[in-house]
């Protein structure tokens, strides 16, 4: 038993070194994106930073119901899901297909 203590035990010790290490990195990388955001770098040295954008069928739904009405298509299985055309409304309606998207928070690539 006493060689199964030694293993938790390390495991344990090695668990919250890794934790602190990963902590570490966390900041590093937040300095990293913040640096390069306000420098005005997407890219650098192999690290690239991007960003992720979503679709708001609720904001096209209340602001453009009428875009909505032809762009959105509304299936039944066991909820309603909202499946949207999104090429053809960027297509046919792009300063409103522009009013739906939503920038999501930078991410560091390349690390």
């Amino acid at each position: 038993m006493t060689e199964l203590k030694e293993l938790i035990s390390k495991c344990r010790a090695l668990k919250a070194e890794v934790g602190i290490k990963n902590s570490e990195l966390k900041e590093l990388k937040e300095e990293l994106r913040v640096f390069m955001i306000d420098s005005g770098l997407n890219k650098f040295d192999g690290v690239e930073i991007r960003r992720a954008f979503s679709f708001d069928n609720g904001w096209l739904k209340l602001k453009y119901p009428d875009l909505a009405v032809k762009f959105i298509k509304e299936e039944t299985i066991t909820t309603i899901r909202d499946v949207v055309d999104k090429k053809g409304l960027q297509k046919h309606a792009p300063e409103e297909y522009k009013a739906c998207l939503a920038e999501g928070t930078a991410r560091l690539y390349g690390l």
